[in-house]
């Protein structure tokens, strides 16, 4: 549960996209773009606020992977990007839709 996975909204991406045009980093760089980091504990609470039973179930099987990933994006912050998405806002607009 405490795990972190990075996510990037549909919206920061197409933003990032256009900066990276804007600014012409097109000289070979790498760089990791996020809206945020997260926990599968933060993402459940967020489906939480917008469905009233939500569900875990936890199992004996051994999880595919350990490890957790907190991604920075300093580097590409100092370009003059800075994200603008909100997963809370990200996951009630898909629930909205779904429903």
């Amino acid at each position: 549960m405490n795990q972190k996975r990075p996510y990037l909204g549909i919206v920061d991406a197409s933003r990032a996209i256009m900066h990276i045009a804007d600014k012409h980093l097109f000289k070979g760089e790498i760089y990791n773009i996020l809206s945020g980091n997260y926990t599968v504990g933060q993402i459940i609470n967020y489906i939480r606020e917008c469905i009233n039973e939500v569900h875990v179930d936890f199992v004996e099987n051994k999880i595919m992977n350990q490890l957790s990933y907190e991604v920075s994006d300093a580097k590409f912050r100092l370009t003059g990007y800075a994200p603008k998405d909100d997963i809370q806002l990200d996951i009630r607009k898909t629930i909205m839709l779904l429903n």
